[in-house]
């Protein structure tokens, strides 16, 4: 993958929340403003982690009901892809299950397995367990919920696009995740995306100024939200 960020661009990027992300994306107009980010329905489990930002690796999953053996071939397979993926890494995985957070895939073991292979964190649409044995290892969990059972999951896809939560993810793709959500920068404009969030940052603390000062009503701030 080329164009890859510098360490120094991944840590100016860390330094903003995802909402001040998501603003810096919209002058590039690469999307519509409903589009690239996911919904509430997915959890920040420990928003004390701070900000994960990292290129996602895909897995998707499915509940097995039929009596027979998990095929762990998909998943061992894109373990040992993971060393070759972008770096840091987030993997994104989609339950396909009919009833995805019925239980659970990632867990201790899971978890700690990917750290070891340089995953900072993951995404599901699913459910995670093992809560405070993960918070410990300082791994980024966002989920659907959380549940005690680890059910009978197996891997049946991996490196595709999957779909969580109205966001579309590509193996490859930059994923900027905090307390408030989640959110795709796309890599072409993603060197610029820094400098468009300090912008952000400069031109909100002026309105602020205004929204605290004694001079303060709702039409100088319009007006100047305006360039007016």
């Amino acid at each position: 993958m080329s164009d890859l960020l510098s360490p120094e661009e991944m840590q100016r990027l860390r330094s903003f929340d995802s909402p001040t992300i998501c603003n810096a994306i919209e002058p590039f107009n690469v999307r519509h403003r409903l589009e690239g980010y996911v919904g509430p329905d997915i959890r920040c489990i420990y928003p004390n982690l701070g900000v994960m930002l990292g290129y996602a690796a895909t897995v998707k999953i499915n509940t097995v009901y039929a009596d027979r053996p998990l095929n762990r071939a998909i998943w061992f397979h894109f373990l040992e892809q993971l060393q070759s993926c972008p770096a840091p890494r987030v993997v994104v995985i989609q339950d396909e299950s009919e009833s995805p957070c019925r239980s659970s895939f990632p867990g201790e073991i899971l978890s700690s397995t990917l750290k070891r292979l340089g995953v900072i964190g993951l995404i599901t649409n699913g459910a995670v367990r093992d809560v405070e044995q993960v918070r410990a290892i300082g791994f980024h969990y966002f989920a659907g919920g959380i549940v005690v059972s680890h059910g009978k999951i197996e891997a049946v896809a991996a490196q595709v696009p999957v779909t969580i939560s109205g966001l579309t993810v590509k193996p490859g793709d930059l994923i900027h995740a905090d307390v408030n959500g989640i959110v795709h920068i796309p890599n072409d404009i993603a060197k610029q995306v820094a400098e468009g969030a300090q912008k952000v940052m400069t031109t909100e603390a002026s309105w602020l100024e205004l929204i605290r000062g004694q001079d303060f009503t709702p039409a100088r701030l319009l007006a100047k939200i305006e360039g007016r």
